[in-house]
């Protein structure tokens, strides 16, 4: 019995619910670790003490662009679901019209307000990087949008793709740290989070 066999009969034993509760389990603690060797391990040595202080508050200024659709997201998936089962096709253009139009504003919105911001935050945690704005402000754009991802694939339970996106961003997000990083320093870090999400 080949491993895809046998897969599939763990799949049929274990039945739709645990299965995909294990494999979003197992992808989730994969990225877990390799964001671990990355906060851990690499980025204290590829950053000074001034930058890796600052890593932590401004990911957490981008990640605050994510809310609306993050908030919005918990409802529209269960919509996208039902729409899908029942062949409601206007219905479910009409809602991603609307989520799409939501990540929009609150992406222009927040750019916005980083860009204002920005210049007294940097002098606030002491850094003065000249890169670190573009990638700053293309991580809160995509933080916006991401959630959009997550909302597709629960409604349409696509969980395996969920997995497997997530783990191929957070792969290529370490891949490019390690290559960005040490020429780019700060924003290299962002840069390498912007280019790893997109893919």
């Amino acid at each position: 019995m080949t491993l895809k066999s046998k897969l599939a009969v763990l799949r049929e034993k274990m039945g739709p619910l645990w299965w995909y509760s294990a494999l979003l389990f197992i992808g989730s603690r994969i990225g877990d670790l390799m964001n671990f060797y990355l906060g851990a391990f690499f980025l204290p040595q590829a950053l000074s003490q001034g930058e890796l202080g600052a890593v932590e508050p401004l990911m957490r200024l981008t990640a605050l662009g994510a809310l609306p659709l993050t908030v919005t997201g918990i409802v529209g998936a269960k919509y996208i679901s039902t729409y899908l089962a029942t062949g409601a096709e206007g219905k479910l253009k009409h809602l991603l019209r609307d989520l799409s139009l939501l990540a929009f504003g609150a992406a222009a919105v927040f750019a916005v307000v980083i860009v204002v911001l920005f210049k007294g935050i940097t002098l606030r945690l002491g850094i003065a990087q000249p890169y670190l704005l573009p990638g700053v402000i293309g991580m809160a754009i995509l933080a916006c949008w991401q959630p959009m991802l997550s909302i597709v694939f629960q409604g349409a339970l696509r969980f395996k793709a969920n997995v497997i996106t997530s783990l191929l961003g957070t792969g290529a997000r370490l891949l490019l740290a390690l290559v960005l990083v040490p020429i780019f320093s700060l924003p290299g870090y962002f840069f390498a989070s912007l280019l790893g999400g997109l893919l």
